[in-house]
Order: C-alpha cells, then structure tokens, then sequence
C-alpha cells in the first residue's frame, strides 16, 4: 500500500523549529515521528511504525502536529511499516464512498452499520450528519465489520471512545495489516487511458496482447478493453450484453473480422431469477471476479482464453478460432476503457479495473498463458514481452509508465493478490455532476422492480436505468409489493437542478410520455410513462432539486403503470447517440425487507427489490 500524506502538514510543521523536535535516541512507544518526507507515523509497542492515512484519521487522535518528533530517514527506515492507523472509535462516523450506510467505529477496528437515522441522532445529536467523514475505498480493509446497531442502546459513544485513550489500545497482532500495494486502472463514465504502444508496431507479426480486468458491469453495453486511436481495427471489450444474446461475452475485432465469445461463469446475480419476488428480502448484488484475458494470433488465426482456458465462437460449429483478414491493418496507440467511435455510433465505456495489460510478439501458448495467470504480476523480464502497463508506477525496460489519465480516469491501489472479495468495494463510485435526490415526494414509498446490470428490458443502451412502483401505505410489510396499479397518480420531482430540455406530455406518444432535464453538459435525467397532461414545469424553465414535475401514471405501458428513469449523454431528440450511466442518490432511505426495516443511505444505487423514501 502507498502512503499517502497528510496535507497541509509541511505548512503546520512550519510552527515549530524542527530543531526543537529532533529524536536522537530511538523513538519512545507511543510518540509521533516523522522524516524529511510529510508523512507521519505513530511508533507502537511492537516497535512498528503505524500510518495516518487521512489527516482526519490523525485528528480523531490529536488536536493539532505539535507533538511530531523528527528522525532521520535512515533512522525512519530501519523501522518496519506495521499498517495504518485506524479512527478513534466514538468520534465520528464513517461512510465508505462504494457503500451507502452510515458506520460508527467500535472497539477491535469495527464498523458497526447505523440502521436508522433516529439512532444516529440519539447517538450523535441533532448534528451527525455533519459528523460523517468520507473513507476512501482504499482504507476500507483496515476495518471489520461488525453487529448493526438497531437502537441507541446497542452503542455507546462515550464507552468506546474512553476505552480507547491512546492508538495502542486499537492495535493487535490479529489485526489485519495493510498488503503490499498492487495499483490499477481505474474507469467509469467518462474515462479512458492511453498508452504509448502503436498497433502497427506488432499486429502485423505473431503476437498476444493480455491483461487482468475487474467488470463492475457484465450485463451492460460495449466496454472496451483494449481498442486502438486510428485506421483499421484492433478491439477486445466487454461485448454487449443485448447483442450477446442476453450472456456476458468478449468480443474481438481483428481488422473487420469480429468474433463473439460468451463468458462461461458470469458472475452470479441472485436478481437473475424472477422469482425473487416470492423471498422476504431483496436479492443482493452480483460479486465482480477479477478476470485473465489473452488473446493471441498465430499468422491469421486469433484465439482468445479467458483464466488460461480456450473459448469458442459462438454461433459456430464445434470450437472454431477467428480469421483474421490480411487487409484494415490497424495504426495508431492503444487506448484503453473507450474506443473511437464514428458519427452514427452511440458512445462505449468500460466500467471497472484493467491491470498488468501487456503485449508480447510472439502467439503465447496455452502453457505460457497459465504461467502468466500463475505468477499474478508482470516483472518486465518475460521472454518476448515488447511493452507491458502495471499501473504501479515501477517502469523499467520494457514496462511502461502509467497510460496517460483521461477524463474521469485513475490509478487505485488494490490487493496483491488481486482478491475479488477485497477488490470489489473500490470499485469506482458513478460520475455525475452533483447530488441527485430520489426523484420521489417525500415521504413516498416505491419499490425498484427492476436496476442496473440485471435480467429485463434494461439492456444496451438502456442498461442503467430504473423501474419503480408506488408501495401504498396498507400495502403488507416483510413482502414485496406484487401490483404496480397503485402507481397512478403519484407526483414525480426533478433529481437536481437543472432546465427543462424537451418534454412529450401533451399527446398520446409511441413509446410513452416523457420530461427531460439537462443538469450539465452530456447529463440529462429523463422521467417516463407520466400522464398526460400533468406536467407542472415547461420547456426550457429552470427547476430546483426535488421539484415536483408531473404526475405517475401509464403512458406508453397501458395497465402497467410505473416510474422509469434514468440518466443518459443525450436527450431523446438524438435518440441514435443516446447511451445511459450510472449515478446514485443522495441522503435517503432504504429498506431490504421489505418494509419491516429501514436504514439511511448516504449515499447509493438502489437494487432490485429494495423499498426506497425520501
């Protein structure tokens, strides 16, 4: 893991003569060092020095860097990196950026999840969610998860934060400690990387282009994972999921000639089985796994494997290979996460993790494929590898410096061992422009019928878009709500602010009413199957946040009726260029059950099956 500094601390230190706070003798338990670099360790027991990973770590512990003491590097090195520092518990909450509960710190580094906001406000008053600090990902395996805490008296604020007086109290030989950094790729709306290799300079010759990826969306459109920036044709992507036939599958495009591969143990999604309607909580969501894909050619003929094992073409009979044509050669630098795309092509994103992505000039054979998979990480003296990408910033020979970060694009420090379990909560949270509130009345209950990356219509360009139907009031609670005819009738409020950009509420429309709402350039909300009629806003007009809009109701689904919405590129107007992505909500509230329980989301995407309010 790479340490990370604290800032402004150079400027604090600037207070006090570093002279006044040499160490010549070896640090004494329980004091604060530093070296000539800003970061700073507090020195434990066992002779280990403990990372603050955050200042807001460091200031749950200390008022102020009055107390740092400053040794040499040499002094500094020869003292083993035992982890990081944790948050006092009792002093603050916590919400993990990819996890929408609220978390108070427990004794033995535990989150303990805060079911309901009325125990938080018992616990922390009136003010807690001014007490909520942003942990990043990257920190979250520092901690365990501990027992919710249904009621203010499972918790004690006061108890805990007096049990634990200094940062020894909080360390323990059984605690897990931070794993050697493996850093990645990082991408979600709007990013992408390129590298400094030209497809011209191998696709004419043998060659196998490999590289490690965590899908945080296998059910979703064309996610590119390797493509390249000029003539001709080179891309291996995340096919889509609609075209694949309703299968997670890999497609390759070798000079023209594409072949469709489908993934033979997609992650498993328990929302895949329409009868979860009949369980007593929301089904949860898919566990991504970190894949291996190697992709080879052999004088014309290109094979792809997938965790070292040969796939097939789909489509075809028995196991047949691509062909890969003589002609369409592609140039230009290999980009990854995006693709170029033509006028008439609907944008691509790649969302999740690349890793170790590396190109060899020769075909690679099963054997070599399964001892690259084995060895887990590139180290730059593979025989025939020409350029490789670690993202660990380590360049060397022939492995490279970080791709070059476009948009929304970054680096992350993930697992060595690349574990899904452990990986998988980093993933990247959704881009957007700002906050999004339910775009519900407050107070009403609606219950998500169908969400991203799951079975249904959502497909394709519509892959992040969601359904709801209105939960009545005497609708039983501990079960799903089976009939969306209650959802008539129900105001609708705009999610931001932002202007009324085209609107079909006035006439009977083919394929059903709608109002969309431009929040920023390339980010348009969009409301449908609304009565006619019932529109409360105008074309062009600004909104605010949580302004009612229109009324629910069945327009273009006659007898079913239910709110759908999502988040797209473009407005409806450029319907052939519009593409849908994810986004998440802002401060409400959620139940699993089904009603019989609730929780505050700080932030999130609501699932399959859950019950929201605002």
């Amino acid at each position: 893991m790479k340490r990370i500094s604290i800032s402004g601390l150079l400027a604090a230190l600037i207070l006090f003569p570093l002279s006044a706070h040499m160490v010549a003798a070896a640090p004494q338990t329980g004091s604060l060092i530093k070296a000539s670099g800003p970061t700073v360790y507090y020195y434990a027991a066992d002779g280990k020095r403990y990372v603050f990973p955050t200042e807001k770590t460091f200031f749950t512990w200390y008022s102020d860097f009055s107390g740092v003491n400053t040794i040499t590097d040499s002094e500094l090195g020869a003292i083993p990196v035992g982890g990081n520092v944790t948050y006092r518990p009792g002093t603050r909450l916590i919400k993990v950026t990819t996890d929408p509960k609220v978390y108070a710190v427990d004794t033995g580094r535990k989150l303990r999840w805060i079911q309901t906001e009325q125990a938080a406000n018992q616990l922390f008053g009136a003010g807690w969610n001014t007490k909520i600090d942003d942990l990043p990902d990257t920190f979250f395996i520092n901690y365990d998860l501990g027992a919710p805490i249904a009621q203010a008296s499972d918790y004690s604020p006061n108890t805990v934060s007096n049990a634990h007086p200094t940062i020894q109290t909080t360390l323990s030989s059984t605690f897990q400690t931070v794993p050697a950094a493996n850093a990645a790729g990082a991408f979600g709306w709007g990013s992408y990387m390129d590298t400094n290799i030209n497809a011209s300079s191998f696709y004419g010759s043998d060659h196998t282009v490999a590289l490690w990826f965590l899908p945080q969306y296998e059910r979703a459109y064309e996610g590119p994972l390797v493509s390249n920036v000029g003539s001709g044709k080179l891309l291996i992507e995340q096919g889509d999921y609609l075209i694949g036939g309703g299968k997670p599958n890999i497609l390759v495009n070798y000079g023209g000639a594409i072949g469709r591969y489908a993934i033979p143990d997609p992650a498993y999604y328990p929302a895949d089985v329409p009868e979860w309607i009949n369980t007593t909580h929301a089904p949860g969501l898919p566990a991504p796994v970190w894949r291996h894909l190697a992709v080879t050619r052999s004088g014309n003929t290109v094979k792809v494997y997938l965790q070292g094992v040969r796939l097939c073409l789909e489509g075809k009979t028995g196991c047949t290979d691509l062909i890969a044509p003589t002609t369409n050669l592609p140039t230009g630098n290999l980009r990854l996460g995006k693709r170029v795309i033509s006028s008439a092509e609907s944008e691509t994103q790649f969302y999740g993790f690349i890793d170790d992505v590396a190109i060899f000039n020769v075909a690679l054979a099963p054997s070599q494929i399964s001892n690259l998979i084995q060895a887990r990480k590139l180290n730059g003296s593979e025989s025939s590898l020409i350029a490789g990408y670690t993202f660990d910033g380590n360049a060397k020979g022939v492995l490279q410096q970080v791709p070059s970060k476009k948009g929304t694009s970054y680096v992350v420090n993930l697992s060595e061992s690349r574990s899904s379990s452990i990986d998988a909560p980093l993933l990247p949270k959704p881009f957007q422009s700002g906050e999004y509130a339910l775009p519900l009345a407050k107070g009403d209950v609606w219950q998500v019928l169908q969400a991203f990356n799951s079975y249904g219509s959502h497909q394709g360009y519509a892959a992040f878009c969601w359904d709801l139907i209105f939960v009545p009031e005497n609708a039983p609670r501990g079960q799903p709500q089976l009939s969306s005819l209650p959802s008539n009738d129900h105001e609708i409020h705009a999610v931001a602010a932002g202007t009324i950009e085209e609107m079909k509420m006035t006439a009977p429309q083919s394929g059903g009413s709608n109002i969309l709402i431009r929040h920023a350039p390339n980010e348009y909300s969009g409301y449908l199957h609304m009565k006619l009629g019932t529109a409360s806003v105008a074309t062009g007009q600004s909104v605010e946040r949580s302004a009612p809009i229109a009324i629910s109701g069945d327009v273009g689904t006659p007898g079913n009726p239910h709110l759908h919405f999502a988040v797209s590129n473009n407005p409806e107007s450029k319907h052939d260029k519009l593409i849908t992505f994810p986004v998440a909500f802002s401060n409400y509230e959620a139940s699993d059950d089904y009603g019989k329980t609730w929780y505050f989301v700080a932030n999130g995407m609501p699932r399959a099956g859950q019950w929201v309010r605002r």
